[in-house]
């Protein structure tokens, strides 16, 4: 048997004494690196960063060198932005503004990536924006991002309100980006003005973003003929000319149009275009035959323009994977009997915001011109079943894996159709069922204890008896 091992006995006695308090001590987290110095501080926020600072005079300028700034709540006070309120972001204002002058008083490197001010302030404070703006432009930022509204604000006010507090809004000058060149190349504007003879200043950009701006007075169409390299393109909640016309950005790749009032047409003709969205309550008309290589498609549309989508889309956009449809008209009446193939179609999205009676055969109808589908989201706002006796057709849905029911009911015609899904999907890997919608739809409470009980018993030993594998989720 082997004899334990023994470890010599240390003298203490030999050892320096040294005072726990010794103020001389070597401080060996000052001798890592710049480049592991910085990872750490870049897990701290902007306020934390700064107050690392007075440690010595090498950590001040390290923890001035993130690549990355990004001002707002939570940065600048700690606190979440979906905690503040409209009354709190005009006690702050002057706050803020006076941390980020400050932080950017001992910014200490010379390449900056990204530069992005997220608070309510506006015109009040130009001359500090303009400021920011020209210090990142200086750095050589690629992208610039202003979102200079309160999103608390935004949940009760409608877009029109919006886009008239046009005096409190921060106006970008033309001369603060000459000096940006070839540099910047993604630029995103939230509730801010633009000023009217922007044109050349936006030669290099590959992405632009403008939201909650009031556009209706503007030439977009000059200024569109100098975005040579403008890939991507959103209007969010803006107030826009009457007429779009798209023809001039030949490289154009994502197009995104939400909530926008104003404007009734828009004019395509860009055969690079791959995304194209345009969601709201506006009637807008265009035609998607200038699209031809279109991939992705999500659109609100009423009536006519229902039967449109399931008779011409198919054949105007071959190359459809992705479509997603919003309305609030009367779908059943308008979807048409014979629906032609989406061949190509793998993710479907119908949001019926319009409360009428669940035809369960219209639906299936529906979904059988979509033989390679294989997500499929829901979501409807219907109370009652169409009448009628069912003879429902057998169909086989082969590739289908992911099911999403959103303002389910649970009547008799809509749990009929969750049990179709689990008997004919067969590679089902997820069916969720949930009887609240999304802020399109009319809104619908929870289910009672009663009806949330029989909906999940029902299915469940449906679930049962056909031995399906898939995960079942009811809320």
């Amino acid at each position: 048997m082997s004899k334990p091992c023994r470890l010599q006995k240390i003298n203490n006695s030999s050892l320096p004494d040294k005072d726990i308090n010794d103020t001389t001590r070597e401080d060996f987290i000052s001798q890592l690196p710049d480049e592991v110095l910085s990872f750490i501080l870049s897990k701290l926020t902007l306020k934390e960063s700064v107050g690392t600072s007075i440690l010595s005079h090498r950590w001040r300028h390290v923890s001035a060198s993130p690549s990355i700034l990004v001002f707002d709540w939570l940065n600048m006070f700690c606190v979440a932005q979906n905690h503040q309120t409209e009354h709190s972001c005009r006690m702050n204002e002057e706050k803020f503004v006076r941390g980020v002058n400050q932080y950017l008083d001992f910014y200490k490197d010379i390449c900056l990536h990204s530069f992005k001010v997220s608070f309510c302030i506006g015109h009040g404070f130009t001359s500090d924006i303009d400021r920011w703006v020209s210090f990142a432009i200086r750095m050589g930022v690629q992208t610039l991002s202003l979102e200079l509204y309160c999103k608390a604000s935004c949940v009760y006010r409608t877009i029109d309100m919006l886009g008239q507090e046009t005096e409190r809004k921060y106006v970008l000058q033309s001369s603060l980006l000459e000096g940006a060149k070839a540099n910047l190349k993604h630029l995103d504007l939230v509730a801010c003005r633009l000023e009217r003879n922007f044109t050349t200043q936006f030669s290099f950009l590959e992405t632009l973003t403008l939201a909650y701006s009031p556009l209706a007075k503007y030439d977009l169409q000059s200024m569109f003929s100098y975005m040579a390299n403008l890939r991507h393109l959103m209007f969010d909640a803006c107030m826009l000319p009457v007429k779009l016309s798209l023809g001039s950005l030949l490289l154009l790749k994502r197009f995104y149009l939400k909530r926008c009032v104003g404007i009734k047409e828009i004019e395509l003709s860009n055969v690079n275009l791959l995304y194209f969205q345009c969601i709201g309550r506006e009637v807008i008309t265009y035609n998607l035959s200038g699209v031809p290589n279109l991939i992705e498609l999500k659109i609100s549309v009423k009536s006519r323009r229902i039967f449109d989508i399931f008779t011409t889309v198919p054949e105007s956009l071959p190359l459809l994977k992705g479509l997603a449809v919003y309305t609030r008209s009367n779908w059943v009446k308008h979807v048409p009997e014979s629906i032609t193939v989406f061949r190509n179609v793998l993710l479907l999205k119908l949001v019926l915001a319009r409360d009428i009676d669940f035809d369960i055969l219209k639906m299936i109808s529906i979904l059988r011109a979509f033989p390679h589908l294989m997500q499929f989201c829901l979501v409807a706002s219907s109370s009652k079943d169409k009448q009628g006796k069912l003879q429902l057709s057998e169909y086989i849905f082969k590739h289908l894996k992911h099911v999403n029911l959103s303002g389910f009911s649970g009547t008799p015609n809509q749990i009929e159709f969750a049990k179709y899904l689990l008997k004919n999907a067969l590679i089902l890997e997820e069916l969720v069922i949930n009887p609240k919608a999304n802020f399109l739809v009319e809104k619908r409470p929870s289910w009672d204890e009663g009806e949330g009980k029989m909906v999940t018993q029902t299915l469940q030993e449906f679930y049962k008896e056909i031995n399906a594998n898939c995960r079942m989720s009811i809320h």
